[in-house]
């Protein structure tokens, strides 16, 4: 059975090219990666407590997070991620003056979440350790916290600060697609992701999210 055993791996190592470079060039094993992505926000539907408070809202947004990349076959591939996330928005537009009250123009607000895409994509590959990337998928944002405050006292925030809010302030499901290209182990690429529902009613924050995205990572 020993015997067996070592003619077997012998015969799968001679039809199986086991150079971890080659096999990382070609594409046929899963790797981790990290990514570090700078981002300009621009929601739709800024609301307070239930009240619309404004049309939109704009403003940067960072993330920091991982991967790990499943080809699937030959060019394709399923890449799940994870990040986490900051950004800091002001309102755009007039603020509306029934919930605000007279003299308020303009709010802002700041938001810790969670982001997890799940891409499907296509690469293509030449010169051993090149690569072009398109991807596309759904996307989940989690909201873990948000901070309001606006330039004057206001009906619903009573006072300029608004207190922060926890555990209340939603999941929306996004739809995100972009483009990268990879030199060897390094990333750089860029995407938009535009929300298109949200799963958990929320009282506060912004319905509609829409970012676009520079990104760049290092690949394992």
């Amino acid at each position: 059975m020993t015997a067996i055993c070592c003619m077997a791996v012998a015969v799968a190592a001679s039809a199986i090219d086991f150079n971890p470079e080659e096999l990382y060039r070609r594409g046929t094993l899963p790797w981790w990666g990290v990514r570090a992505s700078a981002s300009v926000a621009f929601p739709l539907h800024v609301k307070y407590a239930r009240i619309p408070l404004a049309s939109g809202a704009i403003g940067p947004d960072i993330s920091v997070g991982g991967l790990y990349h499943m080809p699937i076959r030959e060019r394709w591939y399923l890449e799940p991620n994870v990040e986490v996330y900051y950004n800091h928005l002001k309102t755009t537009g007039s603020i509306k003056t029934e919930p605000a009250g007279v003299g308020i123009t303009e709010a802002t607000l700041g938001t810790i979440g969670m982001r997890v895409p799940i891409y499907f994509g296509w690469s293509h590959t030449w010169r051993g350790h090149r690569s072009f990337r398109v991807f596309a998928g759904p996307q989940f944002d989690f909201r873990f916290y948000t901070h309001f405050s606006c330039d004057g006292p206001t009906k619903i925030f009573q006072g300029t600060t608004a207190r922060p809010l926890y555990g209340d302030y939603g999941t929306d499901l996004d739809v995100r697609a972009g483009l990268g290209y990879m030199w060897g182990h390094y990333y750089v690429g860029a995407s938009f992701s535009y929300g298109i529902v949200r799963l958990t009613k929320s009282d506060f924050g912004v319905k509609r999210g829409r970012l676009i995205s520079a990104t760049v990572g290092y690949d394992f």
